[in-house]
Formats: structure tokens, sequence, C-alpha cells
């Protein structure tokens, strides 16, 4: 009876170190494996798709910020450059659906705006 408690014993802390060991590995190996997900490059886009896209998130953000209950002053200034930076989105959509009409990745990119 003694000799069997003593291998039930010994097994436990065997099966114990092993999946202390277990969780130290996967504690070390989890943030590389987060990491190799998140890190894979950001779509390179040609230039002119890159700056189009900065140009219609900038317009899109200022026309967000415009609220009637800001002071007027803001308003205004957010209007200039709305006035500005939007026209500019516009055009370059139209140009580069143009450009990028047989390639639907990019045009999709190009179509996800709506101004």
């Amino acid at each position: 009876m003694l000799q069997n408690t003593i291998v039930v014993l010994k097994t436990n802390l065997i099966g114990q170190r092993m999946v202390d060991n277990m969780k130290k590995t996967i504690v070390f190996i989890l943030p590389f494996i987060l990491l190799l997900g998140c890190s894979h490059a950001a779509i390179k886009y040609p230039a002119d798709i890159s700056e189009f896209i900065k140009i219609a998130d900038e317009c899109q953000y200022l026309a967000g910020e415009w609220d009637s209950s800001i002071p007027k002053e803001r308003q205004v200034t957010l209007e200039k450059e709305v006035n500005v930076t939007c026209p500019k989105a516009t055009e370059l959509q139209k140009k580069l659906s143009t450009k990028y009409q047989e390639n639907k990745k990019l045009l999709d990119v190009i179509n996800d705006y709506d101004f």
C-alpha cells in the first residue's frame, strides 16, 4: 500500500512539473506568436494611392470634427480646411479610379471612401 502511495505521489510530482514547464513555455512563446500575427507589414500601396488615403482620411476626420456646438472660430477654421482637403480627395478619387480601373483591390480601396 505504501509503495502504491509513493508511486502515485511521484507520478503527481512529475505530472505537476510537466504542467509547470508547459505553462512557462506557453507564457514565453505566446508573446512571440502574438507579435508575429500583428507584425506583418501594412499593405504597400503605390505612392499615389497612399497619398490619396492620407488626404481622404484627413477629409473624413475634419468633416467629423465639425459640430454646431463648437466655437464659431473653430467652425470657420474647420470649414476652410474641409474646403481645401475634401475637393482634393474627391479629385484624386476620380483620377485614381480611372487609372486603376483594372485593379480590383486598389479600386476597392479607392471606392471605400464616400465624400
